[in-house]
């Protein structure tokens, strides 16, 4: 049974997921000069958004963190599942 407005029957959307790639940091690509961004949902939202490039790496595969000097100057340290990768190397 369809609910009827005064300019015609009301309409429902379902919005599907949409496929964003997202291109989560592994032990592998962590090294120094890798560009990253600092992905939303961890307990470090301040950064959210902020782009910085890995300085040092700690720890195994299985547990790697990062130090990251963040675009405002700012050195913090992150997991790997916090990151994604930006497509470019900066030599530093």
């Amino acid at each position: 049974m369809s609910k009827e407005r005064e300019n015609g029957p009301d309409r429902r959307f379902v919005l599907a997921p949409t496929r964003k790639r997202v291109n989560i940091l592994e032990a592998y690509e962590a090294r120094r000069g890798t560009r990253v961004l600092i992905r939303e949902g961890h307990w470090k939202s301040d950064f959210a958004g902020m782009y910085g490039t890995i300085q040092k790496c700690s720890g195994n595969s299985e547990h790697a963190a990062v130090d990251v000097l963040l675009e405002d100057g700012h050195l913090e340290l992150f997991w790997l599942p916090n990151l994604e990768v930006v497509d470019e190397d900066i030599a530093i």
